[in-house]
C-alpha cells in the first residue's frame, strides 16, 4: 500500500494505491482539519481494480483504528459483495478486516 498527497487549493487530499490489496482510493482530508484518522466514508459500488463491485467503509476510528501513531496505521475496514456477487459471477466475500500500514 502506498499512501501520497494529491489536490490543489487546499485540497490535501489523500491518493491510496493498493488498499487492501484491491482498492485505489482518493480520500478527502482537507488541510486545516488537525486529525490524523483517516476517514474511509461509506462507499457503494466502488469498483476494485478488477471492476467488481464492493460496499467499502472504515471504523470509526475508536481505540486508535485508522489514525496514524508514530509510523504505523491500524486499519480497521468492512469490504463486502453481497449487493453485487450473483450479478457479477463472483464468490460472496465479506470481511471486517483489520490490518497494520507500517512507514517505510
Amino acid at each position: 500500500m502506498t499512501i501520497s498527497k494529491f489536490g490543489t487549493n487546499g485540497r490535501d487530499s489523500l491518493f491510496i494505491e493498493n488498499f487492501a490489496d484491491t482498492f485505489d482510493l482518493k480520500i478527502l482530508h482537507e488541510n486545516y482539519w488537525t486529525t490524523s484518522y483517516l476517514s474511509i466514508h461509506p462507499e457503494f459500488g466502488v469498483k476494485d481494480r478488477s471492476g467488481h463491485s464492493w460496499a467499502l467503509w472504515g471504523g470509526p476510528g475508536t481505540d486508535g483504528a485508522n489514525t496514524l501513531q508514530a509510523d504505523s496505521l491500524r486499519l480497521e475496514f468492512t469490504m463486502d459483495n453481497i449487493a453485487f456477487y450473483w450479478a457479477e459471477g463472483v464468490p460472496y466475500f465479506s470481511c471486517v478486516c483489520k490490518q497494520i500500514a507500517v512507514k517505510q
